[in-house]
């Protein structure tokens, strides 16, 4: 009397279920890593769209000082080039832009408005 042998038939009928129960659960880990991609897709366009997109004023607005010659990435390069020295990175967008100015601080903008011809000297 063979009792591990005799129900040939159901283990065969438990591996092919075991087999779709693999299948399964290999196809819901695709849905879940498509799922991530596009959320981890959503945030960065998210994340571009609301902190690092350039923003405009209109065709009136001063313009936006976007880019450094410190580093040559747009918006960061304003940034360490303001932390490196503000006074000298006043003079160069003065120099560039002219006494009207916006620079993107965060998610606000800043106008800076310079002075004229004695802009330079001390009192």
């Amino acid at each position: 009397m063979h009792i591990q042998n005799a129900p040939t038939g159901l283990a065969r009928g438990a591996r092919l279920e075991n087999g779709n129960a693999d299948r399964a659960d290999e196809h819901l880990l695709v849905i879940i890593l498509k799922m991530v991609v596009v959320v981890v897709a959503i945030v960065l366009v998210a994340l571009w769209f609301f902190l690092l997109r350039p923003r405009r004023g209109g065709k009136n607005a001063p313009p936006l000082v976007t880019e450094s010659p410190v580093v040559p990435i747009p918006f960061i390069g304003v940034i360490c080039e303001f932390f490196k020295g503000p006074n000298n990175m006043m003079k160069r967008c003065h120099r560039d832009y002219g006494p009207v100015f916006t620079i993107p601080v965060r998610r606000i903008l800043v106008q800076i408005y310079g002075g004229g011809s004695n802009a330079n000297t001390r009192p």
